[in-house]
């Protein structure tokens, strides 16, 4: 479990980066 949350973070930061794109390019 030690592994996951380091991927969940990272997930979420590229999440959130693509909301971000997403938004900025509309």
């Amino acid at each position: 479990m030690g592994r996951l949350l380091p991927s969940l973070a990272t997930y979420e930061v590229l999440e959130s980066i693509h909301t971000n794109l997403h938004n900025f390019d509309h």
